[in-house]
């Protein structure tokens, strides 16, 4: 039985499911068009705006076209977490309850 897996993003209350690294990178760039500095911008060039943050904030230069090695770069500087369903389920029951 493989285990359910969510991922939490930065600055963004809700995770969502971990289907692909791509996925993953599509829903955060799908959440970030509230951000003026991406708003308009495809998802390509996204991709390039995420390529300057991980180098100038992680010192790391990645390629904007390969998504596995930006998500991998952005979960090593902590801005992604991969968390268990079970976890995800028992985090938001306490945060209900109080």
């Amino acid at each position: 039985m493989r285990k359910k897996k969510k991922v939490i993003l930065l600055g963004f209350p809700n995770p969502i499911r971990m289907k692909n690294k791509r996925y993953v990178l599509e829903k955060l760039y799908d959440r970030a068009q509230t951000n003026p500095f991406v708003n308009g911008k495809t998802f390509e060039e996204y991709t390039e705006f995420l390529c300057t943050q991980i180098k100038d904030f992680g010192g790391r230069d990645v390629s904007p076209g390969d998504t596995d090695e930006i998500y991998d770069a952005l979960k090593s500087m902590g801005w992604i977490k991969v968390v268990s369903a079970v976890l995800i389920a028992v985090i938001s029951a306490h945060t209900a309850i109080s």
